[in-house]
Parts: C-alpha cells; sequence; structure tokens
C-alpha cells in the first residue's frame, strides 16, 4: 500500500444548511457534484476536487475517537480573508510558523471542527511585517483563544 495524496475530509453535522453556508460564504468553497446517497449531505469543492463532504448522518464503524485536531487549507489573501470571516463573525487566531515563511489562521466551522488557513509568500511576510504573533501554541494560547 502506498498513501500518495489525501482526498476529502468528512464532517457530520445536524444542521445541513448551516454547514452548507459556513463553507460557501464564509471559507469560499463551491458546492458540487454528490452521489444519490440515500441521506442528505452536501460536497464542497477547491477547483475540480471534492474536498469537504458534509453528512446528515454517521454510519458507525467501531469506536469513534476524539484524536482529530483539525484540517488545513492552503489560502491565499490574508487581508480579504481576514475581512470575510469579521464580516461573517468566525472568531480566528493567527501567528507565522517559526523559520518558516508560513502564517496560519484558526477558526472552527458551525460544528466546533477546528480549520487552520495556511497563508506563505507574500501575505505571510506582510503578516510578519505588521507584527504577527509566532508560535503561540508553546504559551498555550491557541486552544483558550477557540474555546
Amino acid at each position: 500500500m502506498a498513501i500518495w495524496d489525501v482526498d476529502h475530509v468528512n464532517v457530520t453535522t445536524s444542521d445541513l444548511e448551516r454547514m452548507r453556508r459556513f463553507y460557501t460564504e464564509v471559507l469560499g468553497l463551491t458546492e458540487g457534484a454528490r452521489p444519490p446517497f440515500s441521506r442528505p449531505g452536501a460536497w464542497m469543492y477547491v477547483g475540480e476536487r471534492a474536498v469537504v463532504h458534509i453528512s446528515t448522518g454517521r454510519v458507525p464503524v467501531g469506536q469513534s475517537s476524539d484524536a482529530f485536531d483539525h484540517i488545513a487549507f492552503k489560502a491565499n489573501d490574508l487581508e480579504v480573508t481576514r475581512a470575510r470571516l469579521r464580516r461573517h463573525g468566525v472568531a480566528f487566531t493567527e501567528f507565522g510558523v517559526p523559520d518558516r515563511q508560513l502564517h496560519q489562521l484558526f477558526l472552527r466551522d458551525p460544528e466546533g471542527m477546528q480549520i487552520e488557513l495556511v497563508f506563505s509568500g507574500e501575505d505571510a511576510r506582510f503578516a510578519l511585517n505588521e507584527g504577527a504573533a509566532v508560535d503561540v501554541t508553546q504559551r498555550g494560547s491557541l486552544a483558550k483563544s477557540l474555546k
């Protein structure tokens, strides 16, 4: 077996419309084609790729785990993203990555799943130049700010 890529993440919800609005209006994904499963759901796309599957029910497969922490998306246009999140009332925490030209925003979807938006290049340099904090996870403030 050789894993060579990540296909998608599946999130469950009891409020499909709220999740649809969040992933399209707040994150800017596009809802697209989805197979005719027996229960309602939605597939959210980046370009031609369905990266987030939203389900209204979970098929039990054994023990569940709370070990899953977050999903990360590569993003661009940091200033526009910040403004969009604020306009939708979405709280976020952000910081730079030590020794890397990366800047991260962390937020939560309506079901509480943590989402990371990763910015690089000019966006990361812009954040650093405006004095963005670096590596706040060492102080434990990220977990507190997202609760």
